[in-house]
């Protein structure tokens, strides 16, 4: 895990960092900046600097002589004059003055270029002045892939706060992530987040961190031991009701993931007298409804509630009934409504949405911050793991600081993914495991399978039967 901390203190950290000289410090920014930066663009993309005056700009100005040395072409656009630059900001633009990529500001209407946003770092204090804000918005409705380094542009590093910043793809975290890419406008403009390891020392950060940042060597070691003698029931029975006739796709994907992920058996249960689903996977078992009590009192089991199912008061019976007797349950979409928050325990997993978590709060405020606090006194006091799923998703547990995972590819924002995920994170609880290590080991899997499926098929289009593929690759990565 990735401590979050604010700039004052990633300043105050810096103190104890081996490389103490400013131009050696940026250079080793830079090339681990070129390193990741590498894995995110294509080789005949054009790059676009647009720099500032301070020590972002330094940053930008070392990377795009990393990009220029590898063969990119590169066009530097500088906002402000030399005679304003840092020293250190001066130092990388006179190595770049001599191969004319130093241009006037002007965004090209079409072609293939990437922009690297490299204007105003994490200790920013707003507000934009009006003739840079005017270059924000022409870059706003830019078609280009934008990426920050270390945070947007205009973007306040301690608070979040910036009306008038780039908004970017992804980002590009120095160091130590911010605690503003994830509150405030931070959140909707900092995009994918990638972290960018400069040889901190590990302990760094860890006691006045706000939160932390899940990246996918954070669940490398978390899978459950298991004994070489277990049978299928001593890995875990995942029981679940099926989906609604609408979204019987959701019964295929929560099902198979659980098995994708390790469970031992999963069983589906039916409204009495509908027929039976023939498409899903055959290592599902399919049961009435009637016959879940049956399973009650059963060692390793744990419920999925909600992928494609329309509540009605069966249903709410059923729910009530496996939280009366503290069995472990991911509830997720349709069974959150009408839910008997009194009923909640320590081995409840939530997973809504942003709206979804609005409706179960019954609250209309779009502030995301507060949506947190009311989440942490409203639900986060039966000691169940929630997960806010979006961009960034969120991972609130009692007395715990925030568990933040923003390294899903834009794509799994797609029909099903959430369906896979309440599956794969079923198929943990079934194991035994706390409902927090289920969520991360879910969560973190979940968004590393959705990195493999954008690599097999598309950056910009995947399905959640892709992510359901990929999730063997991912328990292999993180092995």
């Amino acid at each position: 895990m990735i401590p979050i901390i604010t700039p004052t203190v990633m300043l105050e950290e810096e103190k104890v960092w081996d490389i103490q000289d400013p131009i050696k410090r940026i250079e080793t920014s830079g090339r681990a900046l070129f390193e990741n930066l590498i894995n995110h663009i294509h080789s005949q993309d054009h790059l676009l600097f647009i720099v500032g005056k301070g020590l972002n700009g330094a940053d930008a100005l070392c990377l795009a002589m990393h990009c220029l040395e590898a063969g990119f072409e590169i066009t530097v656009m500088c906002l402000y004059q030399k005679s304003e630059f840092k020293s250190e900001t001066s130092h990388f633009y006179e190595q770049l003055e001599s191969f004319n990529v130093i241009k006037p500001f002007h965004l090209p209407k079409q072609g293939r270029y990437c922009l690297i946003d490299g204007v105003y770092g994490a200790g920013f204090k707003g507000p934009v002045h009006a003739d840079i804000k005017a270059l924000f918005d022409q870059i706003n409705l830019s078609h280009f892939y934008k990426i920050a380094i270390d945070i947007p542009s205009g973007i306040e590093g301690e608070s979040g706060e910036g009306k008038s910043a780039i908004e970017c793809d992804l980002t590009l975290s120095i160091g130590l992530p911010k605690w503003g890419l994830f509150v405030k406008q931070g959140r909707s403009h900092s995009g994918h987040i990638d972290h960018v390891e400069i040889g901190l020392k590990k302990e760094i950060g860890h006691k006045k961190a706000l939160g932390h940042l899940l990246i996918p060597d954070s669940i490398a070691g978390l899978y459950p031991k298991e004994k070489p003698s277990y049978h299928k029931y001593q890995r875990g029975q995942v029981l679940g009701l099926a989906s609604s006739s609408s979204y019987r796709g959701a019964s295929y994907l929560y099902t198979k993931a659980a098995y994708k992920v390790g469970a031992g058996l999963v069983r589906l249960f039916h409204e009495k007298g509908s027929l039976f689903f023939n498409d899903l996977a055959p290592e599902v078992t399919q049961h009435e409804v009637d016959d879940i009590d049956k399973f009650l009192d059963k060692q390793k089991i744990a419920a999925v509630f909600g992928p494609g199912l329309m509540i009605n008061s069966a249903h709410i019976q059923i729910v009530s009934k496996f939280l009366e007797k503290n069995i472990p349950c991911v509830i997720d979409s349709g069974a959150l409504e009408s839910l008997n928050l009194s009923k909640l325990h320590p081995h409840v997993v939530l997973t809504p949405h942003i709206d979804e978590l609005k409706r179960l709060l019954k609250i209309t405020t779009d502030d995301f911050d507060e949506m947190v606090k009311l989440s942490s006194n409203h639900l986060l006091q039966s000691g169940l793991t929630l997960v806010i799923k979006g961009h960034h998703s969120w991972i609130l547990h009692q007395d715990k600081k925030p568990l933040i995972a923003a390294f899903a590819p834009l794509a799994m924002a797609t029909a099903g993914s959430g369906d896979v995920l309440a599956g794969m994170i079923g198929g943990f609880l079934s194991k035994g495991i706390d409902s927090l290590t289920a969520t991360l080991l879910g969560v973190g899997l979940h968004s590393l399978a959705g990195m493999i499926a954008i690599q097999n098929q598309s950056p910009k289009a995947i399905m959640a039967s892709d992510i359901l593929e990929a999730i063997a690759e991912a328990l292999n990565d993180s092995a």
